[in-house]
């Protein structure tokens, strides 16, 4: 007999191979059968077990038997004797790791599924090892696919979709925040094993666990025993090269091809391609990469003599690269850690002083992008020894910001030699640098004047000098609530063509919140798409520019998902967002960046109603920043971390961040000023203090300028929500202004003008439109209005229809979808259930009216007197809406003891 034959490819690409994974999961299920079979073949790692228990699985949950066999050592010929002698009719069977067979255990088998036309799915690798047992040939190999006349699947790892489950699961309950997460998937390079393991070592260590490529001079790693068993087999048959070019390219991070293959050759590097230890990254110039795993394990139990050697090797073939142009800065690290502690003068092999100190300098950045200021002082001071430059100065006082010696820092800018100032480049970047350490200091303006007068003495950037006084000038207008004025010169620097592509940024990012402050919804759209094609174009070409080009980029891409959250940008869109960053800036070791990414992911997260997921999103950030030049970021997610453990009632924490916050106060903006007074509002709640709450956002909404208009309706919705009435919130609101708002704004002073109204058809519509954006605990909220106007208007059918779609968001959501809004408050009771407003005795009465009784019944019943129960009935009606005692119903069917046997206390 012949198996039947079939044909399946795998598209290559993290975009496609989830969808296409998926497809080849059913196709197979829908061909397996008798005189069918499949040959799933993959290198190590890349998913071939995994899709076969994906399949065992399936088939198992449509009842189909099926007998697995797995290939371990020595063993494999008994194995395969006991499946025969117990093997039964219609049975499938599935072998993994069919490439250890041994040539006794092939043929058996082999000949056991000819003769019985047995059902099977095998797994084989691409690339067997002698350190799984003696191999097969490859002609006995084949026979598997050919013999039978069955097709070969051949995968290329899971996709971004389902590594994220993977991870996501092996996690647990322990939260891993998006940088975590990104690393992993990107160093298991789509081997569900790697990021299994690679997870359970993150938890276990509480973050990140093989650590980045920054410098770490080449030396013994730490890695967890299981990652060493699982992955140590796979570099057994390196050469002595490979494995020195698989360690330097590790610490390397991306190159470009042909500089990998002149520091190694071309066999060594196509040969680490094919085995998948290094990948290649497609691009305007092809590169090769490669995560700190395999060259962890390799250095775990390194021989001295061979470390010395790789030092050695690194040296002298990274000088050389660095003098034909291949700059990069981790090359630069490399060189730079084994030149640190060198009291002699210059290197031997770095040629004149200052191409030596250009290494150290470019070793400098990279240390302070990574987070290590202590690293980078020394490679600084280093360079500084044999010749001084505005970078140099610049990437010293970068380092004693991040050590806290802002004083120093300034004075290192202050006092920097005039000579040294001859070219336009190195000024812009020093200049930049500075304007952006003048925010961390409390008398900026004293030391503004003292940046400008010092820059115009250099005589290369006078003009730039310009532009960051019309820009600081406008950030101070914007600072006083004098918008207009503050927008007209941003956007008089956007429209002049020779501003600099950070002032176009910086400009965007000041217009962002401008622009939600003034309820300028278009121009506001404008700005966010302007600003994130910059950004991204920037980004994409980083490693060419400043890295305050870079960090103005992250600002405004961090601004930008901010305020996108606020003005209704779905944060399932935003987490997507977050994650895509991730993923690039993973391999990157910039702590700005990753910290960008965690604040983005964790404001989505908030916004989203995951409160649990917001807090390790944010307190990695606090942990990234901690100690760096990015600290700028603190005040951000110190106010962030307030809302989050407030919404989670970790009041005392929560207060603590309050704390903590208060030193930032002469540096804060307009809106991280409100943001500040709607923690403290969330706090109240948290503590049950809601009239407090409530007062709290009246007070706050006496204090905004009239033109924010955004936070004005936000904080009166949150007044309405504890329980304010909404004609008093709709006065306080005040006409709507002529220009078009933002989404948000909208949908949010709709729903309390319809609810000033009573119209419960409006409140209807209200409703389904703030759960169109997102907000679901008001879209509750609005349909709970509904349903009580409905019922005050005898619609009884419409009045159950709304009071369904609240109810079913008030327990699908739990209401944490919006930050300011976790918590119980009147109305969000009456949302989710109006009995949750009745008093014990109130709900005991009216359950009882529901059913029919009288209230002499009911009050024989409960021992109370008639007129009590008439009084009780009467509360109950006035708090439910319902116009007659026969409405009570409506609100009782739906509640467990509404029957005419209800409560009795005889």
């Amino acid at each position: 007999m012949g198996y039947s034959a079939f044909h399946i490819e795998v598209a290559e690409g993290s975009s496609t191979l989830d969808a296409e994974r998926e497809r080849l999961v059913s196709h197979l299920l829908s061909r397996l059968g008798f005189g069918t079979g499949v040959v799933i073949a993959a290198a190590w790692g890349a998913g071939k077990s995994f899709m076969l228990s994906r399949l065992v699985t399936e088939l198992r949950s449509v009842d189909t038997q099926v007998s697995i066999i797995k290939v371990r050592g020595a063993r494999s010929t008994k194995l395969v004797l006991d499946y025969i002698q117990h093997a039964q009719p219609n049975q499938l069977l599935a072998i993994d790791d069919a490439h250890a067979l041994s040539d006794e255990a092939f043929t058996l088998l082999l000949n056991h599924l000819v003769e019985t036309g047995t059902p099977f799915i095998a797994t084989i690798s691409t690339e067997p090892s002698r350190g799984q047992g003696e191999p097969l040939r490859g002609r006995d190999l084949s026979a598997l696919w050919t013999d039978l006349d069955s097709e070969r699947v051949d995968l290329k790892g899971v996709g971004y979709d389902e590594a994220t489950r993977i991870v996501n699961e092996a996690s647990g309950k322990v939260q891993l925040d998006a940088v975590t997460r990104a690393q992993i998937i990107g160093e298991a390079a789509g081997s569900p094993l790697l990021l299994r393991e690679l997870t359970q070592a993150a938890v276990d260590s509480d973050g990140w666990s093989l650590g980045d490529s920054f410098s770490l001079a080449v030396g013994p790693a730490v890695v967890s025993s299981r990652l060493i068993e699982l992955v140590a087999p796979q570099l057994g048959e390196l050469t002595e090269r490979d494995r020195v070019a698989l360690i330097v390219l590790a610490k390397l991070g991306p190159v470009a091809y042909p500089w990998a293959t002149r520091l190694f050759g071309t066999d060594v590097i196509n040969t680490l391609v094919r085995r998948r230890f290094i990948r290649r990254n497609p691009g305007s110039v092809e590169g090769v990469s490669t995560g700190v795993l395999y060259a962890n394990v390799l250095l775990a139990d390194a021989d001295p003599v061979f470390i010395a050697k790789c030092e050695r090797d690194l040296e002298q073939a990274l000088v050389c690269l660095i003098r034909d142009g291949a700059d990069s800065p981790e090359a630069c690290v490399v060189v730079g850690t084994l030149w640190a502690n060198d009291e002699d003068g210059t290197p031997a092999t770095a040629g004149s002083p200052a191409e030596a100190a250009r290494i150290l300098e470019r070793a400098a950045e990279r240390a302070n992008s990574a987070g290590h200021p202590i690293s980078a002082e020394l490679f600084a001071r280093r360079a500084r020894a044999l010749h001084t430059s505005p970078g140099i100065l610049e990437q010293l006082s970068r380092a004693r910001a991040a050590q806290r010696d802002v004083h120093g820092a300034f004075e290192l800018l202050e006092n920097s030699p005039a000579a040294i100032h001859t070219e336009r480049e190195n000024d812009i970047r020093l200049l930049s640098w500075w304007m952006t350490l003048i925010q961390w200091d409390g008398d900026r303006e004293s030391r503004r004047r003292t940046c400008f007068d010092v820059a115009r003495s250099w005589g290369t950037v006078n003009d730039l000098v310009d532009d960051w006084e019309v820009l600081t000038s406008a950030g101070s207008e914007l600072v006083e609530s004098r918008y207009a004025r503050g927008i007209d010169h941003l956007e008089r620097l956007l429209e002049a063509r020779s501003t600099s592509p950070e002032i176009r940024l910086r400009s965007l990012t000041a217009l962002v919140p401008a622009y939600v402050y003034t309820g300028r919804a278009r121009e506001l759209d404008t700005a966010i798409d302007l600003g994130r094609t910059l950004a991204s174009e920037l980004i994409a070409v980083g490693s060419a520019d400043s890295p305050e080009v870079r960090h103005a980029s992250l600002e405004f891409l961090l601004h930008s998902g901010l305020f996108r959250g606020l003005t209704g940008t779905r944060s399932s869109t935003l987490m997507k967002d977050a994650n895509s960053f991730a993923l690039k800036a993973a391999d990157s070791g910039d702590v700005a960046a990753l910290a960008c990414v965690n604040i983005v992911a964790g404001h989505a997260a908030l916004v989203g109603g995951r409160a649990d997921q917001a807090l390790s999103e944010l307190l990695a950030a606090a942990k990234r920043v901690e100690g760096t030049t990015a600290a700028i970021l603190t005040p951000l997610i110190l106010l962030l971390l307030t809302h989050t453990l407030a919404v989670l009632k970790q009041s005392d924490s929560a207060r603590a961040m309050r704390t903590r916050l208060a030193a930032f106060e002469n540096t804060r903006s307009p809106w991280q000023s409100f943001g500040e007074d709607l923690g403290l509002v969330q706090l109240l709640i948290s503590s049950g203090d809601t009239d407090a709450a409530r007062q709290k956002c009246l007070s706050i909404a006496d204090t905004l300028d009239r033109r924010c208009r955004l936070m004005l309706v936000r904080v009166l919705h949150l007044a309405y929500a504890l329980g304010e009435p909404a004609k008093k919130t709709v006065a306080q609101l005040g006409c709507p202004p002529p220009v078009e708002q933002c989404e948000v704004t909208r949908a949010l002073e709709e729903h309390l003008r319809a609810a000033d109204a009573a119209d419960a058809f409006r409140l209807d519509a209200a409703a389904t439109h703030l759960q169109s954006i997102g907000l679901f605990a008001e879209s509750a909220l609005a349909y709970g209005a509904a349903h009580v106007a409905h019922l005050a208007h005898g619609r009884t059918e419409a009045a159950t229809s709304s009071f369904t779609a609240a109810s079913h968001l008030a327990q699908g959501r739990g209401w944490t979808d919006s930050p300011g809004q976790r918590h119980a408050t009147p109305q969000l009771q009456m949302a989710s259930s109006p009995l949750a407003l009745l008093t014990k005795r109130e709900l005991e009465v009216g359950r009882l009216a529901s059913v029919g009784l009288s209230n002499a019944e009911i009050a024989e019943r409960l021992y109370l007197s008639v007129r009590t129960v008439e009084s009780h009935i009467l509360q109950a009606r006035k708090k439910l809406g319902a116009g007659r005692r026969t409405e009570l119903a409506l609100h009782f069917r739906h509640t467990p003891g509404t029957h005419a046997g209800g409560t009795s206390h005889r």
